[in-house]
């Protein structure tokens, strides 16, 4: 299964692109979520622990999702990982 994953924020500006499209083979966020931190910038959704970062916002379609939901994909589904910026 396909699933394109949108990018904001500063993960946008740090890879020069607005999307990324997975071949998931198992369609879970689980899944998509190893496979995204298996890219070059992977690392940057990851804390220090090696779990998925809590400044990273997921959004399945317009619903805001947590990256531990079980959550399986559908065709059609989009996922967005927003990070936010700081400062001031």
């Amino acid at each position: 299964m396909k699933l394109t994953v949108f990018l904001q924020g500063q993960l946008r500006h740090l890879i020069g692109k607005d999307e990324v499209v997975l071949s998931l083979p198992t369609p879970s966020l689980s899944v998509a979520l190893h496979m995204l931190c298996e890219l070059p910038f992977g690392s940057r959704l990851l804390a220090q622990d090696g779990s998925i970062s809590p400044s990273i916002l997921f959004f399945l379609g317009d619903q805001q999702i947590c990256a531990t939901d079980d959550v399986s994909f559908k065709h059609g589904d989009t996922l967005t990982l927003l990070s936010p910026i700081s400062g001031g």
